[in-house]
């Protein structure tokens, strides 16, 4: 159990969870010595898996996030750097456990690097089987990585919105999609973001389209100034546009910029897509900065 232990000492820290010590405490998480779930560790070639899933289970969850992350690199780049490090995935059987560190309505949570880690050391925390956000979110932090791998500084507009955009990998009968949004999402000119029913009873987000940021404005935007407004609490359903908001409202909006304008370079009309690609071969060589302004790229 120290292994594990210790991998839940520094998410303790690099997740804001409650700091444990020893064996945990308490109903929600309990060790093996405590009447607790066997933990399994499990290596593959890009991840560790620490888990007290059933082994079966978590072997195919090690598989299912090989698979994805495979996809990934085969989608993003045609070539791409070597990994520097396994990426470490706590894998918990129960979402009582989930919830005894990490509160709240999330289905997953990821560090790029724990406290006290001489090289970074990325960790996902998730629990039960591999849920659609708990995939993203996975899917977005390992873009991260692997677009600093292969293009390293980049403007945060390209960086975010590559990793939303590779957030929607879905892998169908041997093929790769991407491009869907984050989540449901119809656009509309009311002034107010809310949640409707549709016909076949799923729930979408209607937001207003001034709310998506201009190209224009996005290449202005400094990281400070991209990412105001990331602690402020994300509306939910049911919940109505708070017009005060005005931090949430620039972090929608700036993302909400950054997919769409990925998502035309990506899949726009082929002017645009085949400049982008060129792009991508030419910044993996050079820097992005020098490939952006490359004119056979751009």
């Amino acid at each position: 159990m120290s292994l594990v232990n210790g991998m839940w000492r520094g998410l303790g820290v690099a997740l804001g969870l409650a700091a444990l010590s020893g064996c945990a405490t308490g109903p929600a998480l309990l060790c093996p010595k405590q009447g607790g779930p066997e933990w399994t560790r499990i290596e593959s070639r890009n991840l560790v898996v620490f888990s007290d899933l059933p082994v079966d289970d978590a072997r195919e969850l090690t598989s299912e996030l090989e698979q994805s992350l495979h996809a990934l690199e085969q989608a993003a780049f045609t070539r791409t750097k070597p990994r520097p490090a396994r990426t470490n995935v706590v894998a918990l059987r129960h979402e009582r456990s989930y919830r005894a560190v990490m509160p709240g309505r999330s289905v997953g949570a990821f560090a790029r690097r724990l406290p006290g880690d001489l090289e970074a050391s990325p960790t996902l925390l998730l629990w039960g089987e591999l849920g659609e956000e708990a995939r993203r979110i996975f899917l977005h932090e390992l873009t991260h990585e692997l677009f600093a791998r292969n293009f390293g500084p980049s403007p945060v507009w390209m960086n975010e919105g590559w990793a939303e955009y590779y957030s929607t990998l879905e892998l169908e009968n041997g093929r790769i999609l991407l491009g869907t949004p984050a989540q449901p999402m119809l656009f509309s000119t009311e002034p107010r973001a809310h949640w409707v029913t549709l016909e076949d009873k799923s729930r979408v987000v209607v937001m207003p389209i001034d709310r998506v940021k201009l190209p224009s404005d996005l290449f202005e935007l400094s990281y400070g100034s991209f990412y105001r407004g990331t602690d402020t609490p994300a509306p939910t359903q049911g919940d109505e546009d708070d017009e005060g908001d005005q931090d949430q409202k620039q972090l929608d909006s700036a993302y909400l910029g950054a997919w769409a304008l990925m998502h035309m370079l990506h899949d726009g009309v082929s002017s645009y897509s085949q400049r982008f690609a060129r792009f991508g071969l030419y910044a993996q060589q050079a820097s992005v900065r020098d490939a952006w302004q490359k004119p056979s790229a751009t």
